[in-house]
């Protein structure tokens, strides 16, 4: 297949977990140095969970062979790097520190503007259709700050006082939530911050937040439509007009850090269903082997006091906290993790159908103009 590449161009690569993104993306990152494409490439994570250190092996968030810690005063976390290829976002932060999809978009952003500076190319991988979406988009949500006394007035609500809440707020918003998103409290919870800020003000206050990583909407995005030898996709234009251009130290403004000249192609991989579970059966029991019930063993005793923090949401966490609790046994543990993985995954099959993905196979051969 054949797709266009222009100079400044972000590829993601998306698809369900346990699909083969992340040694996708490394394979086309070096197809793209051959091709001469570019003087380097930096891969971005976008998962949610593999960021936090202490759980790389219940996340999957290995580190591919030959890959090297390394530190730039550029960026204020450390990468691996291998060759001319870099990997951002892996184990980067502590356990009970704060993430959002608000922190991610500054994160990629700060990645995206030193590569294009340095023409290199960069590929987001990974499975949080949020941070893809959002690292894209401007939106007057992202300026909305968490209500103090909303969320601690939250915290002694149960699940279907924050539903009547949000339903009270907004019924419409509720009614087009899915049935997960509509069971999901800290959803529920900064939908109805959200609205009680829309509610209270009439302008945008321009101000830093922690947005929860599973607060979704959809944002508008300029479409361009590009043809393939055997496809057609889009290539999503973003535009980003409260980004700050930075200026060199002659006073010359960095034009390649301006976001609003770059394309989006967004990779997703295909693979069917009955493959799909099988593969993450076997992911999931050789992580339990492989060391996730210590690194959960390990949450349990230094962060018991922080139980509502989203990395003990992390898919295989509770599963494995009922096995070390003697409430089920080490095969229940694996079924029951394996089966909500592969729920998870069809929720990302269904979210990615929604979005405009160029669909191919694992081992099909890209070619970039």
């Amino acid at each position: 297949m054949f797709m266009q590449l222009d100079k400044q161009s972000v590829i993601s690569v998306v698809g369900p977990t346990a699909s083969g993104k992340t040694n996708f993306a490394l394979q086309l990152a070096e197809q793209l140095l051959v091709q001469e494409k570019s003087s380097g490439v930096d891969l971005i994570s976008a998962d949610s969970k593999q960021i936090y250190q202490g759980i790389s092996i219940l996340t999957g968030a290995d580190i591919p062979s030959g890959f090297e810690a390394r530190a730039d005063r550029q960026f204020e976390w450390s990468y691996f790097s291998k060759n001319k290829i870099n990997l951002h976002g892996i184990a980067i932060i502590p356990p009970l520190a704060a993430w959002s999809v608000a922190h991610f978009r500054n994160f990629g952003k700060k990645i995206i503007t030193a590569a294009v500076k340095h023409n290199r190319k960069v590929i987001i991988v990974g499975g949080t259709g949020l941070y893809h979406r959002w690292l894209f988009a401007d939106d007057s949500q992202l300026s909305v700050p968490p209500n103090a006394a909303w969320r601690q007035t939250a915290k002694k609500m149960d699940l279907y006082e924050l539903q009547n809440k949000l339903q009270q707020l907004d019924s419409a918003h509720f009614q087009a939530m899915n049935r997960s998103d509509q069971q999901n409290p800290r959803r529920l919870i900064r939908a109805v911050e959200i609205k009680l800020f829309q509610i209270k003000s009439t302008s945008k206050v321009g101000v830093s937040f922690l947005l929860d990583d599973h607060q979704y909407q959809t944002t508008s995005l300029n479409q361009n439509r590009v043809s393939t030898h055997s496809k057609t996709f889009h290539v999503k234009k973003f535009d980003d007009a409260a980004h700050d251009q930075s200026v060199d130290k002659q006073g010359d403004v960095n034009k390649a850090a301006s976001f609003n000249r770059l394309d989006r192609l967004t990779i997703g991989i295909s693979i069917d269903l009955q493959t799909l579970q099988q593969k993450i059966t076997n992911r999931v029991r050789e992580r339990f082997k492989g060391g996730a019930v210590n690194e959960v063993a390990a949450l349990l005793d230094e962060h018991a006091a922080h139980p509502n923090h989203p990395i003990f949401t992390t898919l295989g966490f509770s599963e494995i906290s009922q096995y070390l609790h003697h409430k089920i046994s080490a095969v229940d543990c694996q079924q029951l993790w394996a089966l909500h993985e592969y729920q998870y995954a069809k929720r990302q099959l269904t979210w990615w159908k929604r979005e405009n993905v160029c669909w191919v196979t694992k081992n099909e051969p890209l070619s970039f103009r």
